[in-house]
């Protein structure tokens, strides 16, 4: 195992421009003023008495005095307004106006602290945080897309310790290592870096009717399987000679939907990206046949979508599925499930939901990518982040956060999510999601389980290591480019391959080029 860096050190390496990122403006952020909102001078009165005679008598002593005031001035005493902001990734309508709620239920119990929420959209994040760190902007609490962001972060000291976060969780649901899920945990020196609040795997959605009506009576196992049902499930419903029901949705945009779709096709066809020492494999002599076959699995996927899928990502996945034009779709997470509930509930009962296919069912591979919450320590007030947080995840405010996608936000957490408050309780208002959530109860409890079995690139299949590079990568535009370069006829498939290998190896030396020291981190397998 390399050097790893300890809490006492990582400060050091952060000052130098390491892993990429331009470091000149943090500065910005010891120099900025907290912004003074009063100034307050306080007087005190006191009264004392001064002996001004003595009559003595018996059996009586008297003594007389008189009053004088004397003012004592106290120095003013600056109140500070800590402003503070959230970079929030789960744009859906009520996981804002939720998270709103709590912001406001903070604020009030602590009136010196103002918390601005941004909400922007998930393939926006990392960018925005590679640019709001240098530049002195950056959130002090962050949602993560992907776990690997937070170890590209944490690596490098961007991030700041939440440990007190994972402890409060265990003593409020009365936990232990044990509740939670394997790569759920980033641990360095016995600190944790970020906090999960979801697990998103891999499913796959379908339309019973459209299975019914075209004779096929059970789910795909294999993507071999999916493109053939899927060719069987297309149909001309207005009989003007063009197909206007699809057989599947597979949207391969230039995003991160695609680069999902890919590594899933890769890992399962037997190609790897990293090694254990972070070299690039994905082209090597022993992957590349492999890696050449999940891009051509990929391309059959592709034509079988509508017209157009080269522009897809996420929200046409859910308008094409919701809108009754496919017959089958993928998604990372249960978020659709909500969709359906919303936008056409009149389909929720013709809708089932399975396991991601597979290429060899005897040995599966699954996709399950999950959401973090973190603190950037780059921030104003990293502390005061940290405080939030330690105030929020262990409260119902957070519950509430998890019922606005219901079997989306399911935590890979045991003690939470078989606890009282995840499954029963109700806030005025959500009812009708908590509702949603135990009436999918099953697929709830099939993303939960993923999680103990699920793999994203953080730490692939067979490696043992996080890797330090995999928020830049899953973040980057690397993956989509190679795969777009063979569907749209730029190259073959092998030539893409190399392409997009190389590709990743300069995202990956550019980040090497500044890093001090190299270490790894063992992956949080539970204890």
């Amino acid at each position: 195992m390399g050097e790893k860096i300890s809490r006492r050190n990582y400060l050091k390496y952060v000052g130098t421009g390491i892993v990429g990122f331009a470091v000149g403006g943090a500065v910005g952020y010891f120099s900025r003023t907290p912004e003074v909102i009063e100034k307050v001078t306080t007087q005190t009165e006191t009264v004392t008495k001064t002996v001004t005679g003595t009559l003595t008598g018996t059996p009586t002593t008297i003594t007389t005095v008189a009053p004088t005031t004397v003012i004592t001035t106290v120095a003013p005493t600056p109140t500070v307004l800590k402003r503070l902001s959230i970079l929030n990734q789960e744009t859906d309508a009520d996981s804002v106006a939720w998270l709103k709620k709590a912001i406001e239920a903070y604020e009030k119990e602590n009136p010196y602290v103002k918390i601005a929420l941004d909400s922007i959209s998930v393939t926006e994040v990392w960018n925005r945080i590679t640019l709001d760190i240098p530049a002195g902007k950056a959130a002090e609490v962050v949602t993560l897309p992907y776990f690997g962001s937070a170890v590209t972060l944490a690596t490098q000291g961007f991030l700041q310790p939440i440990t007190d976060v994972i402890k409060a969780v265990n003593e409020k649901y009365k936990g232990t290592d044990a509740d939670w899920a394997p790569y759920s945990r980033l641990v360095l020196e016995g600190e944790d870096y970020c906090f999960p609040f979801d697990v998103n795997t891999m499913i796959l959605y379908t339309r019973k009717d459209y299975f019914e009506e075209a004779g096929i009576n059970r789910a795909p196992k294999t993507w071999n399987e999916v493109i053939e049902f899927a060719t069987l499930l297309q149909k001309d419903t207005d009989k003007d000679g063009k197909i206007d029901r699809w057989g599947i949705i597979w949207s391969a945009g230039r995003n991160n939907a695609n680069t999902e779709q890919y590594i899933i096709l890769a890992w399962q066809h037997g190609a790897k990206f990293f090694d254990d020492d972070f070299n690039v494999v994905l082209d090597s002599p022993e992957y590349i046949d492999n890696a050449v076959q999940a891009l051509e699995t990929y391309k059959k996927l592709t034509d079988l979508s509508p017209p157009g899928s080269t522009g897809f990502s996420w929200p046409e996945m859910i308008s094409y599925f919701t809108g009754g034009r496919v017959a089958m779709g993928r998604y990372t997470g249960g978020r659709l499930t909500k969709r359906i509930h919303a936008d056409n509930p009149t389909i929720e009962d013709k809708v089932e939901v399975y396991p991601l296919p597979q290429v060899d069912p005897s040995h599966p591979v699954h996709y399950s990518p999950q959401d973090v919450f973190a603190v950037v320590s780059r921030s104003v007030y990293p502390e005061e982040g940290v405080r939030f947080l330690k105030w929020f995840i262990p409260s119902r405010h957070f519950i509430n956060f998890l019922h606005t996608v219901p079997t989306h936000f399911t935590p890979p957490i045991k003690c939470m999510w078989e606890s009282e408050d995840y499954r029963t309780y109700t806030a005025p208002g959500l009812e009708d999601l908590v509702n949603l959530l135990n009436r999918h109860f099953d697929a709830d409890k099939a993303n939960f389980e993923s999680a103990w079995y699920g793999f994203d690139l953080t730490c692939e299949p067979g490696n043992v290591y996080y890797n330090p590079f995999a928020g830049a990568i899953l973040g980057g535009l690397q993956i989509p480019d190679m795969v777009q370069s063979y569907l749209l006829g730029k190259m073959d498939a092998r030539s893409a391959v190399k392409y997009g290998a190389e590709e990743i190896r300069k995202v990956v030396e550019s980040l090497k080029a500044t890093m001090t020291i190299k270490y790894k981190i063992e992956a949080w397998k539970g204890r």
